[in-house]
């Protein structure tokens, strides 16, 4: 949601049990029936994130695809979790040596119960437990997180990726300044050939992955960059205005002359470092480019709370919870993943006292 200060949140709608099925078509059901239940406007839809999966990607029973043919969906952006196409990405360095010998040794101490105690006896007081390896869903520190728009995702991602090209410059140039194990190795062997020339293929090849597999959010990554800083000097109006318009289905000419007299309004310019600057902007001024706005803000790039969900769900429906039913499922994880606060006092006042007492 984004809200008419340009605040956006990031909140859990409901829970869907799929009891059998659980192919596009059944998700879809289930999604467009959960809709109408809780009188979602649909009209004010966006974007869709997805996990990738083939029943929300298929290209003709998919999920993505029967909301994109329904005509009561509005044409809204869809595109695949940048969490896990991130740590796709990341895991075409070949580190299977050395990380496949921490699994085995991490799965070693979890899968006994001897060997964690005596392992939780050598570690400081207040030092958590290892966590049982899976390979499935590993979420990046920088990505993770509440209320992280598609803005904070691109930005992470380019860091991540400059990052890398950096790391292949200094190695190129035998520059250990960012390899300051493999520049100790080197000092204290000097006759051991490091291969340099391995080493910065495979952060190329980290590089050429990431320009792939974001190819998504490379259809916004202008949009997102006049959104968040809209009066760069090198901004073209015209091409900033057809992306808006080819993406938004808006009129082009209309978005050149409001981008154009934005950039020239010495009033928002002074404006331009305050957080949430265009909650300043007059919507009836700018009237499309606020609502390109606030369609950049209301998108989220990955599935982060519905990972949190199933974390959570695993932890409450257990088989000593056989008796637990969807409902009291979904109120659990509503309470426990829902950034508000009940009014206490209202509910009280609302409650019928007993006179007798």
């Amino acid at each position: 949601m984004v809200f008419g200060d340009f605040t956006s949140k990031e909140e859990l709608l409901a829970m869907i049990s799929l009891k059998e099925r659980t192919g596009g078509v059944d998700i879809f059901n289930g999604f467009k029936s959960l809709l109408n239940k809780k009188k979602v406007p649909l009209f004010k839809l966006v974007s869709i994130t997805t996990d990738g999966a083939a029943a929300m990607i298929g290209p003709i029973n998919g999920f993505i695809a029967l909301c994109q043919n329904d005509d009561e969906f509005p044409a809204f952006l869809s595109y695949y979790c940048i969490i896990h196409q991130q740590v796709l990405a990341s895991k075409r360095l070949n580190t299977k040596e050395v990380m496949d010998i921490a699994f085995k040794i991490v799965n070693l101490i979890r899968g006994s119960s001897l060997k964690q105690r005596l392992f939780q006896l050598q570690l400081d007081e207040g030092q958590p437990e290892l966590l049982l390896h899976t390979d499935v869903r590993w979420l990046s520190r920088e990505l993770q997180g509440k209320n992280k728009t598609v803005i904070d995702m691109i930005s992470s991602i380019d860091a991540y990726k400059t990052k890398f090209i950096l790391l292949a410059e200094d190695l190129q140039q035998n520059n250990m300044n960012h390899f300051p194990n493999m520049a100790d190795n080197l000092q204290k062997h000097k006759n051991i050939n490091y291969e340099i020339g391995k080493y910065v293929a495979e952060i190329q090849n980290v590089i050429e992955d990431f320009e792939v597999r974001f190819q998504d959010f490379e259809k916004i990554k202008e949009i997102v960059e006049f959104t968040s800083f809209p009066f760069k000097k090198d901004l073209i109006a015209k091409r900033i205005g057809q992306k808006i318009a080819d993406l938004f289905d808006m009129e082009q000419n209309v978005l050149e002359n409001e981008i154009i007299i934005l950039q020239s309004d010495l009033i928002l310019q002074a404006r331009k470092f305050e957080e949430n600057f265009w909650k300043y902007v007059n919507r009836e001024k700018y009237p499309n480019i606020t609502k390109c706005s606030e369609y950049i803000y209301s998108c989220f790039g990955s599935t982060y709370l519905c990972e949190s969900a199933f974390s959570y769900l695993k932890l409450t429906k257990t088989k000593h919870r056989s008796v637990l039913t969807d409902s009291h499922t979904e109120d659990s994880l509503l309470l426990s993943l829902s950034g508000y606060t009940p009014n206490y006092d209202a509910l009280v006042k609302e409650m019928q006292t007993q006179v007798s007492h």
